[in-house]
């Protein structure tokens, strides 16, 4: 039986804007909306350009409507 991937630990939080620094030596460049782990040495650098994010609706499927009907079923009344 595969290993079961586990979710890492730590809350995530996201840029609320985009930005560029030097951290010990490396650039990075932070987009809007990119999201960082707890912990990362970004957020404890640059702690002021994230906010938590929200992830309670991270895997909730989009309301669509179907557009066709299915096998057997009548649409439009």
């Amino acid at each position: 039986m595969p290993a079961r991937k586990t979710e890492p630990k730590g809350e995530l939080f996201v840029a609320k804007d985009g930005f560029a620094c030097d951290l010990k030596g490396e650039m990075f460049i932070v987009a809007k909306g990119e999201r960082v782990r707890e912990g990362h040495p970004l957020l404890r650098s640059h702690a002021d350009y994230f906010e938590p994010a929200d992830v309670s609706a991270r895997f909730a499927p989009p309301e669509v409507e179907q557009a066709t009907a299915a096998p057997g079923e009548k649409r439009g009344g």
